[in-house]
């Protein structure tokens, strides 16, 4: 039961990761748009103001073992948004395991009907 319940938080966590890091994609989408570059690193757009949106957004940007998202810029006009996992270095399984989002990824959900992320 325990292995269980352990295997249940890995995945919640996760499901709370990637949520968190297409809400920084979005972000990072957008400073591209009105800037025209990409920011250096995801703590340049982290809001300071007081309202519920600003403040459910700068929660976005720790993963649920409290270290920040790391912004990684590709080749070919691409980024990635990368969580490390429970142990907090490059590889792992289970719970140590990486999870990763690209520019496609955000784009490819903004661009579907049915997505309506009302921060963007």
């Amino acid at each position: 039961l325990a292995s269980k319940r352990e295997a249940l938080r890995v995945i919640g966590r996760k499901v709370l990761a990637l949520f968190e890091m297409k809400v920084l994609g979005t972000l990072v989408v957008n400073h591209r748009k009105d800037k025209g570059s990409w920011p250096e690193k995801l703590s340049a757009l982290k809001p300071k103001g007081e309202t519920v949106q600003d403040k459910a957004t700068a929660r976005c940007f720790d993963d649920s073992w409290n270290r920040e998202y790391l912004l990684k810029l590709l080749p070919n006009d691409n980024f990635a948004i990368v969580c490390y996992g429970a142990d907090g270095i490059e590889g792992g399984e289970d719970a140590n395991a990486d999870f990763v989002i690209t520019e496609r990824d955000v784009r490819g959900e903004r661009n579907n009907d049915e997505y309506e992320y009302r921060g963007s």
